[in-house]
């Protein structure tokens, strides 16, 4: 039975129903409304309009019928016996509610007796309207059965969308600490007063982790905030051979942007660049807003190598970009002509709620 559920339609809805029923009878009535002035008489026009209701209250039977018996849901011989069954009820019931007009009123009335042909002609007309009502209503029923798939569908991926950011986020707080607690772990043996400090900054970072860990959004504000306390515990590492420069637009910090988007390509940054170097090297950080785009970039001294865009942070990155932002969003990791590597993302504008 659950699998006939997945391949028959369902009854439509009660708002799409009655806009087809309104809609169907008042086309039968349609040639009553425009006769009305050559009709023998007003009760003849009536006699039309109330049959037609009597049509309209035998067809919602069915349908309450079909909906609550899941009669729709049945097996396609079954399904089409039911069917057949109303739809001839359905002709029965026209017709048997039209003849006292075509007998007393129409005129046919001299010749309804004489020539059977009127009264065949007759009964297949109601039979023609019957299976026209029925095949209408199983075409509803289809239409609103796709329109519902369809809409699990769109459910269905975005519930695998958001299952995958949660397992990329996952995987970026770990690796981000993991990397915090190893720079702390180092400074507790060479300088137990700095590392008060960063323990400090990085009690800062960690609060950051925590809130930010089921948001799907954040403010750029807040993200640069938390790289900059990064920094901070990176710069009790390397001292004066990491050197930092901002280049912030003021209306870029009002954009919304995935938490730690741009954490991980600091990151990156200054473990192929000052990290690697006995002289250090400089970290820039850039965002602006350009034609309703976000640019980030992320620059520092050296080259890219092969290892440089293969690491957990930067796929993550680009991952998550594909699945919240499809074609809109671009990244890149390239080597500039100044002997940098510059890591940048291209991703619209949004402001963030609240942000001025």
């Amino acid at each position: 039975m659950d699998r006939t559920r997945d391949t028959w339609p369902p009854a439509p809805s009660s708002r799409s129903y009655w806009i087809f029923q309104l809609t169907f009878w008042s086309l039968v009535l349609l040639p009553d409304f425009l006769t009305i002035g050559r009709r023998p008489s007003l009760l003849d026009f009536l006699w039309s309009v109330a049959n037609i209701g009597l049509l309209v209250l035998a067809t919602h039977v069915f349908h309450v019928l079909a909906k609550r018996r899941g009669w729709l849901y049945l097996p396609p011989s079954s399904m089409i016996a039911r069917i057949a069954v109303a739809v001839v009820l359905m002709a029965a019931i026209y017709f048997a509610g039209g003849f006292p007009e075509k007998l007393f009123s129409g005129p046919e009335r001299y010749r309804l007796f004489r020539d059977p042909a009127i009264i065949m002609g007759y009964a297949l007309g109601t039979l023609v309207l019957s299976c026209a009502w029925a095949g209408c209503y199983l075409a509803l029923s289809e239409a609103e059965r796709r329109r519902g798939l369809e809409f699990q569908e769109v459910q269905a991926r975005l519930a695998a969308r958001e299952a995958q950011l949660r397992n990329l986020s996952a995987q970026l707080n770990p690796h981000f600490l993991f990397n915090s607690l190893n720079t702390l772990r180092e400074l507790m043996i060479e300088s137990p007063e700095r590392a008060q400090l960063v323990i400090t900054k990085l009690s800062i970072l960690l609060r950051y982790a925590l809130r930010t860990g089921s948001a799907e959004f954040i403010g750029l504000a807040d993200e640069l905030e938390a790289i900059d306390g990064y920094l901070a515990v990176e710069a009790a590492r390397y001292e004066e051979r990491l050197r930092v420069r901002w280049e912030i637009d003021s209306r870029a910090r009002s954009a919304r942007v995935p938490p730690m988007l741009l954490q991980p390509l600091v990151e990156n940054a200054v473990k192929h660049g000052a990290a690697c170097k006995p002289e250090g090297g400089e970290v820039t950080i850039r965002a602006l807003t350009h034609n309703g785009q976000l640019v980030l970039e992320v620059l520092n001294s050296g080259e890219v190598k092969a290892s440089s865009g293969s690491g957990v942070g930067l796929q993550n990155t680009r991952d998550r970009l594909q699945l919240l932002y499809g074609a809109r969003a671009h990244f890149a990791l390239l080597d500039t002509k100044a002997g940098c590597v510059r890591a940048s993302v291209t991703l619209p504008f949004e402001r963030m709620n609240g942000a001025a």
